[in-house]
């Protein structure tokens, strides 16, 4: 049910949640998960900040 981060490497920050499936994706930063959630073409979703 999760997919890793696609940057190998870098520090996740964000977390992209589709509330449809419940799938979720660990990104580097907001305007990744952005970026994400419109290529995959999610339009139930919601972008989390992880603490520091």
């Amino acid at each position: 049910m999760t997919s890793p981060d696609p940057i190998a490497g870098a520090f996740p920050s964000h977390i992209l949640t589709c509330s449809e499936t419940g799938q979720w994706w660990m990104c580097q930063s907001e305007e990744f998960a952005n970026n994400m959630a419109r290529d995959a073409g999610l339009t139930k979703f919601k972008i989390t900040e992880l603490a520091q």
